[in-house]
């Protein structure tokens, strides 16, 4: 079939979203987009300063932390509610997260969504300059090799530099005292970074075997090397310790990328798991007890789904309770009386 005209495109955009809300309205349904762009409508609506007034009297003070997943609408929300750049002394408007996420857009981020806000809150800007989590070492590689970027690119490191400025400037940050020594091979220091560099020009999929064999290859060595204990990592109150399987992990972009390196290691004999985000959360454990307590909620009278909910570990009830269950009618009722409540 032949491409369909853009035209053609724009009118089914329009009929498709049209048609979906009056299904939605047709049937009752909320979903959680339609709170936010209901609420954001709301506070800028024609009586939105009254609903903004009462929202701000019920929370004078908002935390918002992993700010940087923040997108246009919700912060629009915010902004009409807590009035951010005239920063009212009534109340507080907090937020709390990583600019430099938002650059990738995770969970719905939008790195344009940042900038206003960095610009709403004019010099009001805090950093946390210390690394709890990493070594010395790799603190002090990370900052070389994003200053470097800092100096020398016309546009600075994350390319958002302007001749007005700078509002996305690298920070570096600084190790804590007591921070792990990095990894010792042979019983020297291990490079805390260290980057292949492919001088010729190849394709994607060339690059993407060459540096999974890299990896593969890198790992392995690692491994070995921990077996017969010439590869240690610090350990508690000064101690060492070979390196295992467990330390180790491998950063993609997608599951494709995933395959080329558990191939290559599976070919060195390395075992792998891969692990993501994004699989389905309607198969966890959680969800399975959370369908056995809306059922049992859903209808409190029937004895046997009730026992059914009564005993998931989302409640947390202790055997003992459990076989009181059995043996005290009263405590029966009082649950089933909980259900139907």
């Amino acid at each position: 079939l032949p491409d369909p005209h853009p035209g053609l495109l724009a009118h089914a955009v329009q009929w498709i979203e049209t048609r979906v809300e009056q299904e939605k309205q047709r049937r009752g349904l909320l979903t959680q987009r339609d709170l936010l762009t209901r609420l954001d409508r709301a506070v800028r609506g024609e009586r939105g300063e009254q609903l903004a007034h009462a929202i701000r009297a019920q929370f004078p003070i908002a935390l918002v932390d992993e700010f940087q997943d923040t997108d246009p609408v919700q912060y629009s929300s915010f902004d009409a509610i807590y009035r951010v750049a005239a920063s009212d002394p009534a109340t507080g408007f907090f937020m709390i997260g990583d600019p430099k996420q938002a650059i990738y857009g995770f969970r719905g981020a939008d790195i344009h969504t940042y900038l206003i806000a960095r610009a709403d809150t004019g010099n009001r800007h805090y950093t946390l300059d210390t690394n709890y989590r990493s070594s010395g070492d790799l603190i002090g590689a990370i900052n070389a090799l994003f200053e470097f970027g800092e100096r020398s690119a016309e546009r600075g490191a994350f390319l958002f530099r302007q001749a007005s400025g700078n509002p996305m400037p690298f920070l570096p940050v600084a190790a804590r005292p007591d921070a792990l020594d990095t990894l010792r091979l042979d019983g020297q220091p291990c490079p805390p970074m260290q980057v292949w560099l492919i001088e010729e020009k190849i394709t994607k999929n060339a690059y993407g075997e060459q540096m999974a064999t890299a990896a593969a290859r890198e790992i392995a060595r690692l491994l070995e090397l921990g077996q017969t204990g010439r590869a240690l990592l610090p350990y508690a109150w000064g101690g060492q310790r070979p390196l295992v399987p467990g330390d180790m992990a491998v950063l993609v972009n997608n599951r494709g990328e995933a395959d080329l390196v558990r191939a290559q290691l599976r070919r060195l004999g390395v075992a792998s798991v891969y692990l993501s985000e994004r699989g389905n959360v309607f198969a966890s454990a959680v969800a399975g007890e959370l369908t056995i307590l809306l059922r049992a909620i859903a209808n409190p009278l029937d004895e046997w789904l009730l026992r059914q909910a009564l005993a998931i570990r989302l409640l947390g009830l202790r055997l003992e309770a459990l076989d009181r269950l059995n043996r005290d009618e009263l405590y029966w009722e009082a649950q089933g009386e909980t259900f139907r409540a």
